[in-house]
């Protein structure tokens, strides 16, 4: 699956009521499909399903959202094998079908941050918060791609905003100690790795 293809059916005449009953009987039957698919963790298959309900049903809000969390959900099981460049692209689907979709520009985040592409990933956790601002759990993550990318000053901010605004058992909850630990671990001791055991010691001691 490469993007989204969907289309009206060409109907050259003014559909009757009957008509317009088998075309919304079909939408739900593959939206339906697509939503199995989905609960299996059949991500492509549900992609394709979704994609059959539109052609029907082109305007049917509900199965673009469907889409698009099928080519996000797509994405994080790319990305957890290893194909990034794939998983990139899965996650730029899922936006263009449904611009604000908070969860994909996290992912996309995610993905620039395991790539060492520090700046991209602050700047992806950024347009998800102001997307969903119940997504503020995201200032633990942003402000490790701080502290990774040199910039302790704004790391040390984020981490005191992620605790001021969302509290201590909310950073344990998204294992942001666990990740500071990590971080340390991948710096070998460096001035970074200090800082990071600074954070760790004064909210999680």
């Amino acid at each position: 699956v490469t993007g989204v293809q969907t289309c009206a059916l060409p109907i050259f005449f003014e559909m009757n009521g009957q008509e317009r009953s088998f075309l919304s009987s079909a939408a739900g039957i593959y939206y339906n499909i697509g939503v199995g698919y989905t609960l299996n963790e059949h991500h492509q298959r549900a992609i394709l399903a979704f994609s059959r309900a539109l052609e029907y049903q082109p305007d049917k809000v509900k199965s673009l959202i469907r889409l698009s969390e099928a080519y996000n959900a797509w994405g994080v099981e790319l990305q957890l094998k290893g194909h990034f460049e794939e998983a990139h692209n899965a996650y730029l689907q899922a936006i263009e079908i449904i611009p604000k979709n908070a969860d994909a520009y996290f992912n996309i985040g995610a993905l620039h941050y395991t790539q060492g592409n520090y700046v991209r990933a602050i700047d992806s956790y950024k347009k998800a918060m102001e997307i969903n601002d119940g997504s503020r759990y995201i200032l633990f993550n942003m402000g490790l791609a701080f502290l990774a990318n040199g910039d302790i000053s704004s790391a040390n901010q984020t981490y005191a905003r992620a605790i001021r605004e969302l509290g201590k058992e909310e950073g344990l909850r998204v294992g942001a100690p666990i990740d500071l630990a990590h971080f340390i671990n991948s710096q070998k001791g460096n001035y970074l790795a200090v800082n990071a055991l600074q954070i760790i010691e004064l909210y999680w001691p």
